[in-house]
């Protein structure tokens, strides 16, 4: 379903079938809202209220949409996430400016970073055990080479350095 079917579908009073499709966006903000200082279910209810907001907004007809909706409900939920950390008393709680995006051909270069790094994960839960364990292990918890040997049950470093060196080499083809 495209942007303007979804708006046209919003604007027939026919939100639920948009809103399947909006839903796909949810991850996104569950991420954002973990990543400053909110819980899943505080994401859950920012997603709700830019979905009430941004159906509200498509059913004025003058609206006019100038990036696409994805995009458009991104800012939406960053900005009533922003509201909600000031009614929280977080007021001098900031969002890194990164995240504060001026246009929207920044907005792109965001998702399409955001894009580039689902993609690693999901090339990574590919590589499967024991190369997403140590790889895990060793960039994601900052374990020592030492610890990762005993934790894995490894004979050596030098073990978990060549089975590091493996996985990233398996990783590096299978992103070709």
């Amino acid at each position: 379903m495209t942007d303007q079917e979804i708006i046209l579908k919003i604007r027939e009073g026919k939100e639920h079938r948009a809103l399947v499709k909006l839903y796909n966006y949810q991850s996104r903000v569950i991420t954002l809202v973990l990543k400053f200082g909110g819980t899943k279910d505080d994401a859950k209810d920012v997603f709700q209220e830019a979905l009430l907001i941004l159906c509200k907004k498509v059913k004025d007809t003058s609206f006019q949409l100038t990036a696409k909706l994805d995009t458009f409900l991104y800012g939406i939920c960053l900005n009533v996430w922003r509201e909600e950390l000031k009614q929280k008393g977080k007021s001098n709680f900031e969002i890194p400016t990164e995240y504060l995006i001026a246009d929207e051909t920044d907005w792109e270069a965001l998702f399409e970073k955001e894009s580039k790094l689902k993609k690693v994960e999901e090339m990574l839960y590919q590589l499967g055990n024991p190369c997403l364990e140590l790889l895990k292990l060793f960039y994601y918890q900052s374990m020592r080479v030492k610890e990762i040997a005993k934790k894995m049950g490894y004979k050596s470093e030098n073990s978990v350095k060549v089975q590091k060196y493996k996985c990233i080499e398996r990783a590096k083809k299978m992103m070709d």
